[in-house]
Parts: structure tokens; sequence; C-alpha cells
């Protein structure tokens, strides 16, 4: 009985904490010409459905937190002429289980093309999600999004100020759990985007100051989304189905 009531009293708590994460931004962000996708002969607009947390929100993406996803998706439209329309519904706060109720919810109401999973981790090792339970909710998310028909992008956060302190090896550790899940898809449904490897690895590579790139400990600040959105573009342009 006592473990019932303990089991009880953690859902009750993480309903509470669940139902006040804000609700996403539901606007289209057209990015492209206006004229891309509705002349005939011309390729249709790609829908892109985004999750994440609040750096995929764009949170100290000044002026306007665009934040680095969207800034990629500014960039491939720029260069490739095509509409790619994004719904960004990534939540501050969020961790990957929080979703659970909506994602099946925004699946089925926006028939994305592609969904891009760009978690942080920071929200769930700062939780201290087992990874075994880590891991279930992205799998549960991988099956859901392939089973309505869009293709996957994984994509690894930028880093942060904690990748190189306090969760230097725990970042690690849930994004390659993160990476080892995905790359169990067929690759034609399920595509990895290292980001923070490469990110990282070019931090360190031209002696990058990390202060220079971050607002705080958790957040890039423009400049570091505008790094990681130019990294992120490079992956996005060798896909052929995105052109």
């Amino acid at each position: 009985m006592r473990r019932w009531k303990v089991s009880a009293l953690v859902l009750a708590v993480w309903g509470l904490f669940t139902a006040s994460l804000p609700t996403p931004d539901v606007r289209a962000i057209r990015l492209g010409p206006e004229s891309a996708g509705s002349q005939p002969g011309r390729v249709p607009a790609v829908r892109v459905l985004v999750i994440g947390g609040s750096i995929t929100h764009g949170w100290f993406d000044e002026p306007r937190n665009r934040g680095f996803v969207e800034r990629a998706f500014q960039g491939l439209a720029d260069k490739t002429g095509r509409m790619y329309v994004l719904y960004n519904h990534a939540i501050p706060g969020a961790s990957v289980q929080s979703i659970a109720r909506q994602f099946p919810q925004w699946l089925a109401s926006l028939h994305p093309n592609l969904v891009v999973m760009a978690w942080g981790t920071l929200n769930d090792i700062h939780h201290r999600l087992p990874l075994p339970a880590f891991q279930a909710a992205i799998r549960a998310q991988l099956e859901e999004a392939t089973a309505a028909g869009a293709r996957v992008l994984v994509v690894t956060p930028p880093v942060s100020r904690v990748s190189f302190r306090s969760y230097r090896t725990l970042e690690p550790r849930y994004l390659n759990a993160e990476m080892e899940v995905a790359r169990t898809f067929p690759p034609q449904q399920v595509q990895v985007l290292d980001l923070f490897t490469q990110m990282k690895a070019y931090v360190e590579r031209y002696h990058v100051d990390v202060e220079e790139i971050t607002h705080d400990g958790w957040h890039p600040n423009a400049t570091g989304h505008q790094l990681a959105a130019d990294l992120l573009l490079d992956d996005l342009l060798t896909d052929p189905r995105l052109r």
C-alpha cells in the first residue's frame, strides 16, 4: 500500500509539472519563396514538425527567438528555393516523456513529412531520468512518427557550458543512448545528425571561448544558435530528399 501511495504521488507531481509546461507555438513558419509549392510542376512544400526543449524553441536567440533549427531551414530554403513549413512544438522545460500524450495528436493534426527530434537532454539529465526510460520514450516517439508516415531527423543539441563542465560525461552518455535507439530504425526512415559532436569539435579545433557562444550554463546565445545552424545546414544540404 505504501509503494502504491508513493507511485500515485509521483504521478500526481509529474502531472502538475507537465500541465504547467507552456503551450507550444502552433504558428506555421513558412520559409522559402512564396510561390514555391503552389505553381504547377513545383515540388510541394515540406511540412516539418519540430520537438525538443528550450534550446530548440529558440531561447536567447535574439532578436526574436528563431533558434538554430529555424535558422538552418531558412538557410536550406534560401539555397534550394524550396518551401519548408515549420511547426515548432519545442516546449521550454519539457523532457522526452512529457509530450507522450500531445505528440500523437500533433502528428495526426499536422501530417508532417518530416519530424525533427532535437531534444537537448539537459532536462532529463537534471531530473535523473534513468537511461532505459529515456530510451523507451525516444523509441516510442520514433515508432509513432514513422507509423504516421513521417521521416525523422534525430538532431543532437548544440553545446553549452555544462557540456564542458558538470555534464561533460553525462550529456554524451544520454546522447549516445538516443542515437543508439535511432540507429535501430531503417536509415530511410530515421537519420541521425550528430550536431553536438560536430560543434564540440569545432569549438575545440578553433579554440572558441564557450562563454562567447552561450547565454548561460544551458543555452546558446544568438552567436551559438547561428554556429549550430551553420553546421546543421551543412548536414541538411547533403540530403537529396530535402532539396
